[in-house]
């Protein structure tokens, strides 16, 4: 399928470099890709996500919340509007309620948080 698109082809094969530099942080695009994942039931991906949140510094017990974020008291705000964006993502049809975002600091972060969806692969 990659090598449809060359762009695509050569991002590939330089190992997804593209998204290593993007502004977003590590641990929120990591969380971003793990709790779809989770939530389409696709235990490969999940797996490799969380193999690299271990590897970003995360905590076992956060990684393990991924499942039950909604309810978790150890992940972070911005960790839990990520999940609540791809969740909306994911799960609604892409409806993502204003109150996810008006819950966010700052302009910045929120635009970050946008890109994840060129990093979904599930």
């Amino acid at each position: 399928m990659f090598a449809q698109s060359p762009d695509v082809f050569r991002h590939a094969v330089r190992g997804f470099a593209l998204y290593r530099s993007a502004a977003l942080d590590p641990v929120l695009r990591e969380l971003g890709s793990a709790g779809p994942a989770w939530a389409r039931g696709s235990q490969f991906v999940f797996s490799q996500h969380c193999k690299q949140l271990r590897a970003l510094g995360v905590s076992e017990e956060r990684i393990q919340s991924i499942p039950h974020w909604q309810t978790a008291d150890c992940l972070l705000g911005l960790e839990r509007t990520v999940l609540a964006y791809t969740d909306g993502l994911v799960l609604d049809g892409g409806r993502v309620p204003d109150e996810v975002f008006r819950r966010t600091p700052a302009a910045p972060v929120r635009s970050e948080i946008l890109q994840l969806p060129t990093s979904l692969h599930v």
